[in-house]
């Protein structure tokens, strides 16, 4: 009988620090189980943190470079008007009688007028390069990462438009269209590698079609025609006929007559978003 109650009491000084032990390692298992979480949670919201952090950046950059461009744009209209403004005085100049005295102040204001042509085409790529910025930025910030400007494969999470041959055709050149200017484009990497000699771009004041140029020897030349007093910007638009797609100009160009911006040795980039 002693042996019995001595054996119970053994049993059951047994099976309590077995569930002792057993509690034990359970609670300890459940510490190492929420501060793993907590660990998980601490690492989520440095990450979080981080994110925000860098999207306030790229957004804070994407304002400035806005803020930039717009003072390009308003130097651009500046320069126009400084253009314009000799351009009335050269044709001024033109209707005198004094041949000697006008050949000396056309002479003046054509030098004055290329210099500032040659500083409008600076602005102008500048503006470009700046629009490109931009648009990648856009681009960086919509997609959480860098991209090409353009896609021209098709493939990607929006399938982009198609568009039909446009048939552009420009207005006569005649009356007062008899003003021009040159612009001359090659297409970036991308789109040289889908270009075809069906190819074409076109020079747009609104809706207005004011030129239009087929692809020679990976390059476009248009003739912009416009009026003597004209200053509004001119646009461009390209379509790929091997996939019918369209590509709208980042920059516009205000119509300047005998402005040239590109030559065919030296082209400017076709700096363009697709429709």
């Amino acid at each position: 009988m002693v042996y019995s109650l001595n054996y119970k009491e053994k049993m059951k000084t047994w099976i309590y620090f077995a569930m002792a032990a057993f509690f034990s390692v359970g609670f300890s298992s459940c510490r190492d189980d929420y501060s793993s979480d907590f660990d998980d949670l601490r690492r989520m919201e440095e990450q979080s943190a981080s994110k925000l952090d860098s999207l306030a950046k790229a957004q804070d950059d994407l304002r400035q470079k806005q803020e930039a461009l717009n003072k390009q744009q308003a130097e651009l209209g500046k320069l126009q008007k400084e253009l314009q403004k000799l351009q009335e005085q050269l044709d001024l100049l033109g209707s005198g009688t004094s041949q000697d005295s006008t050949a000396v102040g056309q002479e003046q204001l054509m030098q004055e007028i290329k210099k500032l042509q040659a500083e409008l085409a600076v602005k102008l790529d500048a503006l470009a390069k700046a629009q490109e910025e931009l648009q990648k930025l856009h681009g960086s910030e919509s997609n959480g990462e860098g991209g090409e400007l353009v896609d021209t494969t098709g493939v990607g999470s929006v399938t982009p438009n198609t568009f039909d041959n446009p048939g552009w055709t420009p207005i006569a050149a005649t009356g007062d269209y008899a003003y021009t200017m040159t612009v001359t484009f090659e297409l970036p990497t991308l789109l040289k590698l889908s270009a075809t000699a069906d190819d074409v771009i076109a020079a747009f004041v609104g809706d207005e079609c004011r030129g239009v140029a087929k692809w020679t020897d990976g390059i476009y030349l248009l003739d912009v025609i416009g009026t003597g007093n004209e200053t509004g910007p001119v646009s461009f638009r390209y379509w790929n006929a091997g996939n019918h797609y369209m590509y709208e100009s980042l920059i516009s160009i205000p119509f300047t007559s005998d402005f040239i911006y590109g030559v065919v040795d030296e082209p400017k980039m076709f700096s363009c978003k697709q429709k």
